[in-house]
């Protein structure tokens, strides 16, 4: 009895273990390696549906820690059939400013808690939109790619994409919508959502289309030059 109860545990517990992904990637600015990101990816379950639990968790070396210390956890919660966002949280910490946002979900919009604004689920979030590029093939896209959700404010989006070699170069352009937009949850954000979302900046997501890794993201913006880059 013990020795089936051991096998049913195992068969059981390790489903759990084998749907969870992990990535780290390296930030560089100017080259110079200053941060590191965690990336995990979890099947779930959400409101009775199949989910997958986005994780992103950001962290400055301890080398820069004393110059500018950034801790910043991003939490998205999909839907597992149509990519909707079914929730959205994130803690982030830098000097002078620290942000907490959390949601709720009714029927098929969500609100945020800090001042009780929405958006349609149907909306990406820029941790949606990377695992869903990363995912699926542009061209054979499941959903509409036409608007980007972040902390209030809604972008009009536009995606080219490239085929170079095994991989895949998205090119990704954002324009606020002032129509669509609401009140930011926030007047200031953390360094990195307000970085990703300024106008006029080049955004580029590489992605290895035999693995379904994004190999690197580069951002840049005047002379100022990002890269995360896949360890």
């Amino acid at each position: 009895m013990e020795i089936k109860f051991k096998i049913l545990f195992i068969l059981f517990i390790f489903p759990l273990f084998a749907q969870s992904k992990n990535y780290e990637y390296e930030v560089s600015i100017f080259g110079v390696h200053c941060a590191d990101i965690l990336i995990s990816y979890t099947d779930t379950i959400y409101n009775d549906k199949k989910s997958i639990k986005i994780e992103y968790q950001t962290k400055t070396k301890s080398i820069y820690e004393k110059f500018f210390f950034i801790k910043n956890d991003y939490t998205t919660v999909i839907d597992k059939s149509n990519y909707d966002i079914l929730s959205y949280a994130k803690k982030t910490s830098q000097p002078k400013l620290e942000n907490n946002i959390s949601t709720f979900l009714k029927n098929d919009s969500l609100f945020y808690l800090n001042n009780n604004n929405w958006f349609n689920t149907n909306y990406f979030n820029i941790f949606s939109l990377l695992h869903y590029l990363q995912m699926n093939k542009l061209e054979n896209h499941l959903k509409p790619l036409d608007f980007i959700e972040r902390e209030g404010n809604i972008y009009n989006m536009k995606i080219d994409y490239y085929q170079v070699e095994d991989r895949i170069r998205y090119l990704l352009s954002l324009d606020i919508s002032k129509d669509l937009s609401n009140e930011s949850v926030y007047k200031k954000t953390d360094i990195f959502t307000w970085a990703i979302f300024l106008p006029n900046a080049k955004r580029e997501i590489n992605i290895n289309r035999i693995t379904n890794e994004i190999t690197s993201c580069k951002f840049s913006i005047g002379l100022i030059n990002v890269t995360a880059k896949l360890k």
